[in-house]
């Protein structure tokens, strides 16, 4: 019982860690993709 609980701990963690970090790099992509817009309507 013990052990099964701990492996659903694991698995639940890396799944939030996975999740987020898919969340972090979408924020990141959104923000690069922002910053070269303003880039680029500052060029003109």
């Amino acid at each position: 019982m013990v052990t099964r609980w701990r492996w659903c701990g694991v698995v639940v963690e890396l799944v939030a860690v996975v999740t987020w970090r898919r969340r972090l790099d979408a924020w990141c992509n959104v923000v690069e993709e922002m910053a070269v817009v303003v880039g680029w309507w500052s060029q003109r």
